[in-house]
Formats: structure tokens, sequence, C-alpha cells
């Protein structure tokens, strides 16, 4: 690929994985936002609202460990569609429903689509970008998940009482429009197609397709980053979504509804700046500091929100959250795949990243339960407690061990 095409196909690369994050972003808060009228609407406990997330992150664990495994074999950009087409369309169906069972087995349809869209359009960008940029290219696409985040909270405040949370779902699949230039415009980087052609070339002269996870296992230094990365993730996740599922309603809670919808967005905007301004200054001081800045700083901030807040400093208390929080989302995708090779990436991040779903299934219906007890403020502290500890999983990790825009040693 020449130099032309390169510039061509890297800007492509990017505005398919705004398409992508923003998916994801609007199909996963506009549930949220729109938590409170789903559940008088369908008569629904808060607990069975907190499981109607974790059906979407049952889909996200299964569709981002298969989403990764075979983006390694086929390609990221063929994935990457067919997962927005999922999303998009399960979001789309789930506006027309009215019963609880078929409203959970969407969201898990949801999530499956989901589960892939987030780290596979991270990586899709980073392999086309030097090790010096990457960690702010990956955070600005990421940025675009927050905006998915920001857009769907104005809704709430805006038009979800006159148009409804039906209509705002439908609004959340337009995405899918956007397929058609991901179809036609859009390639794999020379990366990644290098590492495929040498791959095949190996497997062939071996006469049989080599395991990805097993490859990845029988390697000591992949075999730390896995395990490390799958303890990190969980506990990222059981902080990252509880409170994405929660924080709202709390908000609304102390300061009204309509109040609340500003102020969280206001936190989501806060939340951009940290994912792209954390990506840049990742490049700048390495991933595992700005990983370790955005953990505690968020742990710290929600534990001050579930604390502390009221009328006259909750937007203060959101927007410095909103900033922290958006750190380590912006980088860890980048920091995780720099952890293995160009051939094993996609699989090595899809699993270690959606394992941390087994946090993500315990902290809604958890917190859900501790709503129900009037005892919401100890759920967030758990979910504080989360972070900390999640920081200080990944303290072992060397940053950057694999150029992501380049072939691995191991198949040179």
């Amino acid at each position: 690929m020449d130099e032309k095409s390169l510039k061509k196909y890297s800007r492509n690369a990017l505005l398919g994985s705004f398409v992508s994050m923003l998916t994801a972003g609007l199909a996963t808060m506009m549930y949220s936002v729109c938590l409170g009228t789903i559940q008088t609407e369908l008569s629904l406990t808060a607990a069975q609202s907190g499981s109607l997330a974790t059906y979407t992150f049952m889909g996200q664990l299964l569709g981002g460990m298969v989403a990764g495994y075979i983006a390694d074999r086929i390609g990221r950009k063929k994935v990457l569609i067919v997962d927005v087409i999922l999303a998009t369309g399960a979001v789309f169906a789930t506006s027309f429903l009215t019963s609880y069972s078929i409203f959970g087995l969407l969201r898990f349809i949801t999530g499956v689509g989901l589960g892939g869209c987030y780290y596979i359009a991270s990586i899709l960008i980073g392999e086309f970008v030097s090790t010096d940029k990457r960690g702010f290219m990956s955070g600005v696409s990421t940025s675009v998940w927050n905006f998915g985040y920001v857009v769907a909270c104005v809704m709430s405040s805006t038009v979800l009482n006159s148009i409804g949370w039906r209509n705002c779902f439908r609004i959340c699949a337009l995405p899918i429009l956007a397929v058609i230039f991901m179809v036609f415009c859009m390639k794999d980087a020379p990366s990644f197609t290098a590492a495929k052609a040498a791959r095949d070339k190996r497997d062939a002269s071996m006469g049989k397709k080599e395991n990805a996870y097993a490859e990845i296992w029988a390697s000591p230094k992949l075999r730390k980053s896995f395990i490390i990365w799958s303890i990190s993730m969980i506990l990222y996740f059981y902080g990252y979504y509880g409170f994405i599922t929660w924080l709202p309603s709390y908000v609304q809670g102390r300061v009204g509804m309509t109040s609340a919808g500003w102020i969280t967005a206001a936190g989501y905007i806060a939340m951009i700046i940290g994912t792209a301004g954390g990506g840049k200054i990742a490049d700048k001081i390495g991933r595992k500091k700005l990983f370790l800045i955005g953990t505690i700083g968020t742990a710290i901030f929600g534990l001050c929100l579930a604390m502390w807040a009221n009328e006259s400093n909750v937007l203060v208390l959101m927007l410095l959250y909103g900033v922290c929080y958006g750190m380590p989302t912006g980088i860890h995708a980048t920091f995780i795949g720099e952890c293995f090779p160009t051939h094993l990436r996609t699989t090595g991040v899809g699993f270690t990243f959606n394992i941390g779903r087994l946090g993500a299934f315990i902290a809604p219906i958890l917190i859900g339960k501790m709503v129900d007890m009037d005892m919401i403020s100890l759920g967030i502290a758990t979910m504080t407690v989360s972070y900390v500890l999640c920081s200080v999983a990944t303290l072992p990790i060397k940053e950057r061990e694999y150029d992501a825009s380049k072939v691995s040693a191991e198949l040179e």
C-alpha cells in the first residue's frame, strides 16, 4: 500500500471506528438514561432492570471473545461491520417490545454486537498509526463512544418525555446507515494483512491451523499478560458498568430528572476530554501511568459523588469524575493490544477485555439489590474499591511490548 492509499484508508478506518464507537455509546447509555421510564412502563423491579443490563454483558462476553478470535483470522473490518449490524438491529427491534423476556433476549443480542465494537475499532485504527501517535488516535476514536453517551443524556433531558423511550431507541439505530461506507471504503491495516499472510503460510507448512489460545498460553510472556489483564478487567468492569448503569439514576434522585440529565451529560463531555486528552498524555508519559491516574482518580471522585454530592457541588464532582473516568477508557484497548503480537492481538484483547464482563454481570444486579434496600451509596463504594484493585493489578505489566503497526517477530 503506497503512502497516499495508506493515508486514505487510515482516515476511513478512523471514520469507521467513529461509527462503531457511536453505536456502542448510544446503545449502552440510552438504556441507562431510559431506565426509570422503562421500569415504570414494564413494572420492573430494580433487580430486574439490572438483570436486563446483565443480559447485555453476557452477550458482550460471548460476542467479544468470538469476535476477537475471528478478527485475527478473517480481518478486523469484516467483524466490525457484522457487530454494528447486530447491535443496531437489535436496538431497533427492542423499541417494539413489551415482554420482559424478549426484551432480555434482544439486550443479549445487542451485547453480542457491542462485544467487539469498541476494542476491534481501537485496534483497527491503532494498526494504521505509529506507536507515538497510537494513544491519541485511540483516545480520539473512543471519545466518540462518550459522545454517544452525551447524545443519550441530552435526549433524556429534552425529548424523552415527549417522544418516549421507544423512539429514542429507534434513533439509536441510525448508525446502521453508515454500514455501506464501511463495506466499500475501509480496509484492514497493512500490518494485519502481512501478519495474516505470514500466519497462513506458517500454518500451511505445518499442515494445520495453530490455535490462537494455545499459542498465547505456550508463551510465558503472553500467558503472564493474559492472566494479569483478565484479573484487571474483571475488577475494572465491575466499577465501570456499575457506574454506567446506576450513576445517572443516583444523580437524578439527588437533583431531579431535568437537572440530572444535563449534569450527567456534562460529566460525559468531561469524559470526552479525558479520553482524547488522556490518549495524548499516554503517548508522552506511557500507557501504564495514565491508566493508574485515571483509575485512582475515578475511585476518588466516584466515592465523593456517593458520599458528599449535593446540588451545590455535584456538577464539579461530576466533571472531575468524568475526566478521570475517560482516561483509562481511551487507552486500555491500546495498552492491552500492545501486549500481544499482531496475529494474536484481537484474540488476546478480546478474551481479557471481555472476561471482564464477569464483573459487569455482578455489578448491575448486586447494586440493583442494594438500591431496592436503599443502600445505593454502599454499592457505589464497592465500585470505587474495584477501581483501586484494578490499578494495583496492572503494576507488573510491561507496556509497548509489540508495535501494532508492524508484523510481530514471531512470524517474520
